[in-house]
């Protein structure tokens, strides 16, 4: 389980009700056994090298988690984690660092899954886990509105 970090609105409304959205987290992190999935992904990833540091494969499994959870693909992935500090907060990550993963990297790690054939295993491991607890994901809506027409 990944440590709470404040968040700025937590400081700013500190007696603010929780939001749907961190509800939703709270409970994922409560139902699903991420380092299983971590664990079993581990030897197929390199860790550190001489190269670029890759980003640490329990901060991508949670983020494909929420991907599959709400059917993102890697550039909303990416402007979600720039966007939102409570999905920064529970994928591992420090909103007030340089930058999160982008979606390159983001893509990359869905290549990486296909190509060893695993690209269900998030999905699948998510669905057993939520099955367990007597639980599963139904649709919800998320819109994300569009301006058409002359730019300003």
């Amino acid at each position: 389980m990944i440590t709470e970090q404040r968040s700025f609105s937590d400081l700013r409304w500190p007696a603010a009700r929780q939001s749907h959205l961190r509800r939703l987290l709270d409970r994922l992190d409560l139902a699903i056994d991420f380092s299983v999935l971590v664990a079993e992904l581990q030897p197929s990833f390199p860790g550190p090298g001489r190269g670029r540091r890759p980003w640490p494969l329990p901060i991508l499994v949670r983020l494909a988690t929420l991907a599959v959870v709400f059917g993102w693909n890697p550039r909303q992935a990416e402007d979600a984690l720039i966007d939102v500090p409570a999905i920064c907060a529970w994928c591992g990550l420090d909103d007030s660092k340089p930058r999160p993963p982008d979606s390159e990297t983001i893509a990359g790690f869905m290549r990486k899954l296909a190509i060893l054939e695993r690209q269900d295993a998030i999905a699948d491991h998510l669905r057993d886990q939520l099955a367990a607890w007597n639980l599963h994901l139904a649709p919800g809506s998320q819109n994300e509105p569009r301006l058409h027409g002359r730019d300003l």
